[in-house]
């Protein structure tokens, strides 16, 4: 009596295991909003593109985009979602007018030194023209290389820069310069 129980409820387990409602739910599709993303090409190639994209399917080594948008093969973009951000290279580009399909391999960090995230308010100065800007900014990361610096207005696209924060002075060369939302971002590189 006691096996032909047993058997019962096993019997019972596996049914309820292969029941539909025993199936884990689907994994609900994203909205738009959150399959949205901005390409950006960095401003000391020589050019400032800013665009949406939306996301066909990525994975951990490439990502694959809808642009209006084309870019040129081997070209360095860098890839936006909310505040995430990744360097990318463009691995094809294939024009379907008005739209470009794009594939996009992930590049590793290549810095000296790895950056850390701080809030720390800092002030950025440059020359414009014949006069010297300076507004407030705060950092977003820094190492000893290098800093990501976000502005509440447009900074300086190239060149050199000064950065004052926490009683120091630091002299720096910009390498890129971009919109985020409502903000603006700033990567530099510390002169030696």
């Amino acid at each position: 009596m006691g096996e032909d129980m047993l058997k019962k409820i096993l019997r019972h387990v596996d049914d309820a295991e292969t029941s539909p409602a025993a199936e884990t739910p689907p994994e609900q599709p994203q909205s738009k909003a959150e399959e949205r993303h901005t390409i950006s090409v960095p401003s000391w190639l020589g050019c400032r593109v800013v665009c949406s994209a939306d996301l066909i399917e990525q994975n951990d080594q490439e990502i694959r985009l809808r642009s209006e948008h084309s870019f040129e093969q081997g070209q360095y973009v860098w890839v936006s979602r909310g505040d995430e951000r990744m360097q990318c290279v463009v691995e094809e580009c294939v024009a379907d007018s008005p739209m470009s399909t794009l594939r996009l391999k992930y590049q590793p960090d290549r810095r000296k030194s790895p950056r850390r995230a701080v809030a720390m308010e800092a002030e950025i100065e440059w020359l414009h023209g014949l006069s010297r800007v300076r507004i407030p900014a705060s950092f977003t990361n820094l190492s000893e290389s290098g800093a990501q610096l976000r502005l509440q207005q447009s900074g300086p696209e190239q060149g050199e820069v000064v950065i004052r924060y926490d009683s120091r002075t630091r002299e720096a060369t910009v390498r890129y310069s971009m919109r985020s939302g409502d903000s603006h971002l700033v990567g530099v590189e510390f002169s030696r």
